[in-house]
């Protein structure tokens, strides 16, 4: 499977729990939808921001099947920071971007069994050029380019729960 750069939008784990919350309260998907995009739902001043947001809340969570997504609406009734609610998004975040998945099962996983915490983005940008070489997608990133993603991976996991740290992440 190809890797892609999707996880630059980050975690939206707010946004998110807004979706879920009016789901499990039974608004339509249409309604929340609308909502989010003119702004009620998501407080992005940007339209294009909302709408991003929305079409990747849709990729990672709301494209998959129906038992999946009462899950969801289950666990954030537990609230938005519930290990609960963290733990199904992160599971289903990682499930559909195959680029993070590789890095948890290899990277992450051998720094955790080495006790070797500490992640920088610098570590993080060479393991992705490494591990995307033959992808096109990654192959064409900018230094720049690269870095956020680094740095959104990061981050998202951090949001996650499965690091810490605001500045130093491990």
């Amino acid at each position: 499977m190809p890797y892609c750069a999707r996880n630059q939008i980050g975690a939206l784990v707010h946004e998110c729990s807004l979706v879920f919350s009016s789901l499990a309260h039974g608004d339509s998907l249409s309604d929340i939808r609308q909502k989010a995009l003119d702004g009620e739902l998501f407080t992005q001043k940007a339209r294009s921001s909302r709408d991003r947001f929305w079409s990747v809340i849709n990729y990672r969570y709301l494209s998959r099947p129906p038992w999946i997504i009462s899950d969801i609406c289950d666990s954030v009734c537990q609230g938005e920071r519930s290990a609960g609610f963290l733990s199904l998004l992160q599971i289903h975040y990682t499930l559909r971007d195959s680029l993070t998945l590789r890095l948890i099962e290899d990277f992450f996983w051998k720094k955790w069994v080495d006790n070797d915490p500490a992640i920088s983005p610098a570590e993080l940008m060479g393991v992705i050029q490494k591990m995307g070489s033959g992808h096109i997608r990654i192959e064409r990133l900018t230094e720049a380019s690269l870095n956020r993603l680094a740095q959104m991976i990061l981050c998202s996991l951090r949001d996650f729960g499965l690091l810490e740290g605001k500045v130093k992440k491990r």
